[in-house]
């Protein structure tokens, strides 16, 4: 995900305070139970929340980056607006693994590469962007996924319906992070900021979404001799 905001010198603390906390799961559980009745009001006008849902959050956010970018911007009554863009990256990383070793008693290879198949399916299906309609798509492929793998036998479809629902709780962490913890967290501190300057608020702030970014991690291996 990327978050879009002007660029203010006054804003660089807020931000690195509020990403590197971010970096604690009890931090950012912490602060949505403070806050939570503030945070249910802005989240609610995007997605169906509930406060039970903080406890059950795992880490999901591991990086960010930053940079800036010059922006025209058209506006009705003010026309053309010149602005540097500030550019937060959040890197939120699912480590399949981890999803392996709760859902599988046979780490062999059939398994595995069952179980890379229907994350991939889930999380690079195109033209659906609801957690309720990758579900559904992963449970029409339960047929297919049969004939693929025979082998697994009746565990092809409690796995595979089992690995959707906890994707869908992975995705909901990450709007839980962005929209309860982060946004909030920045909007609140941005704010109080303003009025003790008695500066105007900022009218947006953007969020852009490419859940199909892919990344190959290579990874340091030492062998002997």
């Amino acid at each position: 995900m990327e978050v879009y905001l002007p660029k203010k010198p006054e804003y660089q603390g807020i931000l690195y305070d509020t990403l590197t906390q971010g970096f604690l799961i009890e931090n950012v559980k912490s602060q949505l139970g403070r806050n939570w009745d503030r945070i249910k009001e802005m989240m609610s006008s995007y997605y169906s929340v509930g406060r039970g849902h903080i406890d059950e959050m795992q880490q999901v956010f591991y990086g960010y980056s930053m940079f800036e970018v010059d922006g025209v911007f058209f506006d009705e009554s003010l026309g053309a607006i010149e602005e540097r863009t500030q550019v937060i990256r959040l890197m939120f990383r699912l480590d399949p693994t981890k999803i392996e070793s709760e859902y599988l008693g046979n780490h062999d290879a059939k398994n595995r590469e069952f179980t890379r198949r229907v994350m991939d399916d889930y999380l690079s299906v195109a033209g659906i962007t609801s957690a309720t309609g990758k579900q559904e798509f992963i449970i029409s492929r339960i047929e297919a996924y049969k004939a693929q793998w025979p082998e697994l036998g009746e565990t092809v479809e409690w796995t595979a319906r089992a690995i959707a629902t906890r994707l869908r709780q992975w995705e909901l962490d990450i709007v839980y992070f962005v929209l309860g913890y982060f946004i909030y967290e920045v909007c609140e501190r941005i704010k109080t900021l303003h009025e003790s300057t008695g500066r105007l608020l900022e009218e947006e702030i953007w969020i852009t979404t490419f859940s199909n970014l892919r990344i190959t991690r290579i990874m340091k291996k030492i062998t002997a001799g």
